[in-house]
């Protein structure tokens, strides 16, 4: 159960470095 949620945390994380990656590279655009 312990090692799901770890799994869950890491998703979230990389979701979350995915999205402010998108956001620098958009500001950087424009």
């Amino acid at each position: 159960m312990t090692a799901h949620r770890q799994e869950n945390v890491d998703i979230k994380e990389r979701l979350i470095a995915y999205e402010r990656k998108n956001y620098i590279y958009i500001a950087i655009q424009t």
